[in-house]
């Protein structure tokens, strides 16, 4: 008959317990480790990605501000690209005002006297007031006017006596048109949209005035530079 040991079988099932608590522990420890490096992995993907999202919010918002200073930059050369066309037409209807005013000065004759240029701008108009020695003296004056290739249709619009007993005189109106190209901008003296300072404004009358005759003997008005 075999002996059977009791204290033997239990210090096997000691040891097989033993053995497989060990490998548990390893197996829990592997997968703590390994928790703890995904976690780290993340922590350090997310550190990364952070740093990067604000770099680049950061170049964006550097770019913004180019952009804006680029913009502003281009406005204001915009600004002075236009005050400078405006200027160029402006001197140039300026100009071209002080031609047809030269014209008009230039064909008065010795025995008229102008009171006033107005320019209406709606009608390509000129209204030419002044006084004149004679009727002979508009008429020639008129006839000037019209050779005048600045000028269109030249009208008398009125006519009418004036002075004393001493000297006689005939105050006279003319209605001037003004060919294509002759005509001063009506919105020369206008201030530019972008220009921040007002801007000298067109003169819209001139007033040329000759000496006014003087009274004689006789009641003939003494016209200057005219032979007796």
């Amino acid at each position: 008959m075999r002996a059977f040991n009791l204290a033997e079988a239990r210090i096997v099932e000691r040891n097989y317990c033993q053995t497989h608590i060990n490998r548990r522990l390893r197996i829990v420890a592997l997968m703590v480790v390994l928790a703890v490096s995904i976690c780290g992995a993340s922590y350090t993907c997310k550190a990364m990605f952070a740093g990067e999202v604000q770099e680049s919010k950061s170049k964006l918002a550097e770019a913004q501000g180019r952009c804006t200073d680029a913009r502003k930059e281009m406005e204001v050369l915009n600004t002075h690209v236009v005050e400078r066309k405006w200027q160029a037409q402006l001197a140039a209807e300026s100009g071209r005002w002080l031609d047809v005013l030269d014209s008009i000065v230039s064909r008065v004759p010795g025995d008229v006297w102008l009171d006033s240029i107005k320019n209406m701008p709606a009608e390509s108009r000129l209204t030419i007031s002044g006084r004149a020695a004679t009727f002979d003296a508009i008429v020639k004056f008129i006839s000037s006017l019209r050779c005048g290739k600045e000028f269109g249709e030249v009208r008398l619009e009125s006519a009418k006596m004036a002075g004393n007993e001493a000297v006689n005189c005939v105050d006279f109106a003319l209605g001037v048109a003004l060919k294509d190209g002759a005509e001063p901008a009506a919105g020369a003296s206008a201030t530019p949209p972008s220009a921040s300072a007002a801007a000298p404004e067109q003169p819209t009358e001139s007033a040329p005035v000759r000496e006014q005759p003087e009274p004689t003997r006789g009641g003939v008005p003494n016209v200057p530079g005219a032979t007796r």
